[in-house]
């Protein structure tokens, strides 16, 4: 199945658009695509699904896109990842949480080694991170989301250097713990190619569940190029 959007990114110059996608959920795929791409989202939806998440149709799709994206001062790059899905507290493998983890504030002013900040625009979002000698390690915070949204995505980063000592781990169960509610779905997602990622979902409890495949566009300007 294909659905058509509107094309609101590229008119209106946002740095980051996303014109093109596919998920692959239950054995049944889903593309999304800016009318302008349809000819690239009929070639995606008619690959069989083993040549969905490989490197040559990655590949493939980039080079297809070129043509499109510089007519639009875009470019682009091609990832795929898995839905990893959490939907109740009982799911979280408590042997993993550490006593360094705590619940990370602005107003804490402690030093942050990672770009993860706690709450950055005041919006209420909860941020779990390890703090040591005032200096936060790694960190697991909300991402961006409509209000009452009955599904929350959350990222993790962990500082270089202080990597393997469960840090993420701990970080992404304390949030995902507040985070769950009746009716509410927690995700991570997990790029195809980040098997460290994947080990702290899996450690954690989350169960992989769909596959996603999106083509991400940026404005050459942003990206450095001319």
């Amino acid at each position: 199945m294909i659905v058509f959007e509107p094309e609101n990114g590229f008119s209106d110059r946002e740095e980051t658009v996303f014109p093109l996608g596919l998920v692959l959920a239950d054995g049944k795929r889903t593309v999304t695509s800016f009318q302008s791409f349809k000819p690239l989202a009929v070639w995606l939806d008619s690959l069989p699904e083993e040549a969905l998440f490989t490197p040559q149709t990655r590949a493939s799709l980039l080079e297809k896109a070129k043509p499109l994206l510089s007519e639009t001062g875009y470019t682009g790059e091609v990832f795929s990842s898995t839905v990893y899905r959490m939907t109740d507290r009982a799911q979280i493998h408590r042997s993993c949480l550490l006593s360094s983890t705590e619940l990370l504030l602005p107003e804490h002013r402690y030093r942050n080694l990672t770009e993860c900040e706690p709450d950055p625009l005041g919006e209420g979002y909860l941020c779990f991170g390890t703090v040591e000698k005032k200096k936060i390690l790694s960190a697991a915070s909300e991402n961006p989301h409509p209000e009452d949204s009955p599904v929350i995505d959350i990222g993790v980063e962990t500082a270089p250097g202080y990597t393997g000592r469960g840090f993420a781990s701990s970080n992404v169960a304390a949030l995902a713990y507040f985070l769950l509610d009746p009716g509410v779905t927690v995700t991570y997602i997990v790029e195809d190619g980040n098997p460290a990622s994947a080990r702290v979902a899996e450690k954690v409890g989350f169960m992989p569940g769909s596959r996603e495949l999106r083509l991400i566009c940026t404005l050459a300007e942003e990206s450095g190029e001319k």
